[in-house]
């Protein structure tokens, strides 16, 4: 809806129609961020059940890099 209601404010030269569509993506965006981090189970936790945030968390996208090039430097393909 807000990419329709930015095309049309571009299409019909009215700016004000265009930044309401814009912040109608943007809302949608952050809506659907925030969605995520509760599935992704960024929520908090309390009580016994919590476990350390290290533990929860998998390696990101740098520590795989970074893992990977350590055992080409060792010789371990």
């Amino acid at each position: 809806m807000g990419v329709a209601l930015l095309m049309g404010g571009v299409i019909a030269q009215q700016p004000a129609i265009g930044a309401v569509g814009f912040i109608v993506m943007l809302a949608c965006t952050l809506w659907g961020m925030s969605g995520w981090r509760r599935v992704a189970g960024g929520g908090a936790e309390t009580g016994a059940t919590a476990e350390p945030k290290q533990r929860r968390q998998r390696p990101g996208m740098m520590n795989r890099f970074e893992e990977r090039w350590r055992r080409r430097q060792e010789g371990d393909h």
